[in-house]
């Protein structure tokens, strides 16, 4: 039987940070000029689902985060606020770092 690995999924991360996470995406959203619908027919998603990623509720795919990076005039990372702090992620999800580094 194969190992089980742990993946990352947004409910380990404390609700604070998905708060900001959706504030972030928001605010971006905003700066552009855009509404949430125009933001959802340029993603193939739909408006609620965009007020979903905002609220911090759920998270938007990878494959959509890069088109939101393009739309927004951004980098995927200026879309993911904080996410290497050591406080975000469980230590059980972090993996040890080699003594020589």
């Amino acid at each position: 039987m194969p190992a089980t690995r742990k993946t990352v999924h947004q409910s380990m991360f404390s609700d604070e940070y998905r708060k900001r996470y959706g504030e972030k995406l928001r605010t971006v959203r905003m700066k552009e000029g855009l509404s949430q619908q125009a933001v959802a027919d340029s993603v193939g998603a739909t408006q609620p689902a965009i007020a979903r990623w905002e609220r911090g509720d759920r998270w938007p795919q990878i494959t959509d985060l890069l088109i939101l990076a393009r739309l927004y005039h951004c980098s995927v990372g200026d879309l993911v606020p904080d996410l290497l702090d050591d406080d975000i992620i469980p230590q059980e999800y972090k993996q040890e770092k080699p003594e020589n580094v």
